[in-house]
């Protein structure tokens, strides 16, 4: 017998043995990865219309998200899913639900980052519902671990929730002024923070913080208003907001012939939302009233319903009924205090006549306003119910199975071809293994600095009694650095010096500062800090 032939031939048959195992593995792995190609596409295309569709048709939304969740591959597919049945929900204002949704979305999202989405996206239903103390948790939460991740992102947001969170319970608790100062001190980190790394959004973070300035410096809250007008490349429809809400802030300041010039700049830029118009026909009424131009208050208050009823039209669900319902009854409440104002100061018997007018209508608002809270609650129970006892958009079991059956599948045909390489290879590979390994850690981002924040305000104001102005100048220019001071400085005139405290008061206000917050950290009444500016601008006007 010839060993040597039958040798050849056993090494012969196990190569194509080989071959064959690999062809067979491969055939297996081709069809796997075809048939997670197209659920990945089935579940893509029904998350787009489950996207497109979440904020006026809820039910399809939630047809399309169980097609989508039935075809998810992984578990983040199926947190994105829950995040957006979330979103549907919260926009209808079904806050339980909403609730529900995000925390399924919590459960099943496997990194940090997107958690953290999505618990920001909680702390509205959770404001609606007035539970301050959880919305607070929520965003204190993420603020902690964005600042130690260096997630930009998530903590410009999580400054703005908690700044805003902080101004509700200013609005809910007699004692406000400490939640008023929490709440300027998160907007002015979001403010900080957004004009470093998004300069873009900074026009929204002043308007937002105008609102937290309103109750405690009017004149505060005009200068952050103003600075988003002059922020660069806004568009129309924020124009026109940012300019009524300069009008609101003077109507409310009893300055009227300055609310009505912010009012008429508004009106000269052309807008076509309906809420900006209602908001702008409100307060024209509103200002002619306490101007005693009744033809103008009634014609005002006839553009506002005529806006209202093309609002009413627009409402596609109930949330936006009880929305605008909420807004009519404030609004004309408003109208008939200001109504009775007029008519004890005047005796006018026309303010009788309007404040009845108000009042017919407020008490309508109103009746519309508990009918559509009671459905919109009803509805929310419900379909949590139906959500807990039916698992409705839950994966029936055989299809779970058959899914989980497919999964495993893919998966030890994958390991089966790797192991079958790392044979083939075993050397390159354990090579490249070591190399990884023998990398060294990545280093750790450095922590976020927001230096503005880090200023010792009662070290200043103790440096100020003393006129330690050199000292405070020199702390400035340590965390704020002396640039802004420099472009100011640097075309003097050798016959006009600044002293030590206008430098201070020049550094202060090119950093953005107002006069109002100048006055806190250096301990300063209001007619001092105008007459340093007094001063200041009589030597700059000598250089220009």
């Amino acid at each position: 017998m010839n060993f040597s032939s039958l040798s050849n031939e056993l090494k012969v048959y196990n190569i194509n043995g080989v071959f064959v195992l690999l062809g067979v593995l491969s055939g297996f792995f081709t069809s796997a990865k075809a048939q997670s190609v197209n659920t990945s596409e089935i579940y893509k295309k029904n998350y787009e219309k489950a996207r497109k569709l979440r904020h006026k048709y809820p039910d399809s939304t939630k047809i399309f998200a169980n097609r989508a969740l039935l075809s998810a591959s992984n578990n983040d597919q199926r947190a994105e899913v829950y995040c957006l049945l979330g979103k549907m929900a919260k926009a209808q204002e079904w806050n339980n639900t909403a609730i529900h949704y995000y925390q399924q979305s919590l459960k099943l999202y496997t990194n940090e980052t997107s958690k953290n989405k999505v618990r920001l996206a909680m702390i509205a239903p959770y404001r609606r519902q007035k539970k301050y103390n959880t919305a607070l948790r929520l965003a204190r939460w993420v603020t902690k671990h964005a600042e130690k991740k260096g997630e930009l992102g998530n903590l410009k947001n999580s400054y703005s929730s908690l700044g805003n969170v902080f101004y509700n319970l200013s609005q809910a608790d007699t004692f406000s002024i400490k939640w008023i100062d929490s709440s300027l001190h998160y907007h002015r980190k979001s403010i900080e923070l957004r004009k470093k790394y998004f300069p873009r959004t900074q026009a929204m973070a002043y308007y937002n913080s105008s609102f937290a300035y309103e109750a405690i410096s009017p004149d505060s809250a005009i200068h952050y208003t103003q600075l988003a007008l002059q922020q660069p490349n806004l568009e129309t429809y924020h124009k026109a907001l940012y300019n009524i809400r300069l009008a609101q802030i003077y109507y409310k300041k009893k300055a009227f012939k300055f609310g009505k010039y912010y009012l008429n700049k508004a009106q000269q830029i052309h807008y076509q939302d309906l809420n900006l118009q209602n908001m702008y026909w409100f307060y024209k009424a509103m200002i002619a009233l306490f101007q005693q131009n009744i033809r103008e208050v009634k014609q005002g208050f006839n553009k506002y319903d005529s806006v209202i009823s093309l609002l009413r039209n627009n409402a596609q669900n109930m949330a936006d009924q009880k929305g605008l319902t909420e807004m009519i009854r404030e609004d004309y409440q408003d109208a008939c205090n200001a109504a009775m104002q007029m008519y004890k100061r005047t005796k006018n018997e026309v303010y009788l006549g309007l404040i009845n007018q108000y009042k017919i209508k407020k008490q309508q608002a109103s009746k519309k306003y508990i009918r559509t809270h009671l459905l919109i609650e009803k509805q929310d129970s419900l379909l949590l119910s139906k959500v807990y006892s039916t698992a409705e958009l839950r994966m029936t079991k055989p299809t779970l199975e058959t899914q989980l059956s497919n999964e495993n599948t893919q998966r030890w045909i994958f390991w089966g071809i790797m192991i079958i390489l790392i044979m083939l290879g075993g050397i390159v590979w354990w090579y490249q293994l070591q190399q990884k390994q023998a990398m060294p850690p990545p280093a750790e981002q450095p922590q976020l600095m927001i230096t503005n924040q880090k200023l010792n305000t009662k070290l200043l104001s103790s440096l100020a009694e003393q006129n330690e102005f050199e000292k405070i100048l020199s702390l400035l220019n340590t965390h704020l650095g002396n640039d802004t001071l420099k472009h100011y400085t640097q075309n003097l005139p050798n016959d006009v010096t600044l002293s030590a405290q206008e430098k201070v008061y020049l550094k202060l206000l090119s950093e953005g500062f107002s006069q109002w917050e100048i006055g806190q950290m250096l301990n300063k009444n209001k007619r001092s800090i105008i007459e340093w500016d007094k001063k200041l601008k009589q030597k700059l006007n000598k250089v220009q």
